[in-house]
């Protein structure tokens, strides 16, 4: 028997696919109109606390539904933004804390005369992600994110304290 569980048809999945629907596509309309990021997550805490959600936040149904709503408008792969203005949205709909952070390194390349790769040499590479005390790293897949990006940007909600990184721990699904 599986551990995982039971994905069905429920009206719980419909409801927060088509709430979680409609945020992708707020915030990919958003994103293409509004350059300054800051901006754009003020105005979408504005939105969340005109919208807030009153049922218990469920994170593993928020982030799954994400992802399908991302593949539903057949966003990019590597929307690592869009997903993690999504998810931000749905936590704080809910009356969470959380802080949008993105950040960049530089890739490794490969060093022509054999030396191995060279992380200083490579391009630019950045990502965006969600650091809150309800989503663990691991369930979005951002557990080294905060190790191996620099962050560049970190947004915390006017109404709530920077989070400390103790809040935000990384924790990780218990093995057997």
């Amino acid at each position: 028997m599986s551990d995982r569980p039971e994905r069905r048809l429920t009206a719980g999945n419909i409801v927060t696919f088509l709430r979680l629907f409609l945020t992708v596509v707020r915030c990919k309309v958003q994103l293409g109109r509004i350059t300054d990021l800051h901006d754009l997550l003020s105005g979408l805490d504005a939105w969340t606390a005109r919208n807030p959600v009153r049922s218990e936040l469920n994170v593993v149904r928020a982030v799954r539904t994400t992802g399908w709503s991302l593949r539903a408008i057949r966003s990019p792969d590597r929307s690592c933004v869009l997903r993690s203005l999504a998810i931000y949205c749905e936590i704080r709909r809910h009356g969470q804390p959380a802080e949008f952070v993105s950040g960049v390194r530089r890739n490794e390349r490969a060093d022509s005369q054999g030396g191995g790769p060279q992380p200083s040499q490579g391009p630019l590479d950045g990502h965006a992600w969600i650091s809150s005390p309800v989503l663990p790293l691991w369930m979005t897949g951002d557990v080294e994110s905060a190790e191996r990006f620099a962050v560049g940007f970190r947004y915390t909600n006017a109404d709530q304290s920077p989070l400390k990184p103790d809040e935000a721990e990384i924790r990780r699904p218990l093995t057997r």
